[in-house]
């Protein structure tokens, strides 16, 4: 899954460079305040995914499985 990686190459990122990438995201959400606008409603969300998958430690594959199966 080339998503995947993807989204685990960035994760990866983020966990190395944690300080500058916050700094990152202060600075970009407050220059661009539409796309700021525009996320809050998913903000909420996004945090619980991020921590549930932190908690659980799951294996990508195997929650993208479940997801295209689920039964």
């Amino acid at each position: 899954m080339p998503i995947l990686k993807g989204l685990t190459a960035v994760l990866a990122w983020l966990g190395r460079r944690g300080t500058r990438a916050l700094a990152l995201s202060v600075f970009i959400g407050l220059s661009l305040p539409q796309l700021a606008a525009y996320v809050k409603p998913f903000l909420g969300v996004l945090v619980f995914v991020m921590l549930l998958s932190s908690y659980l430690r799951t294996d990508p594959g195997a929650f993208v499985r479940h997801f295209k199966s689920p039964v």
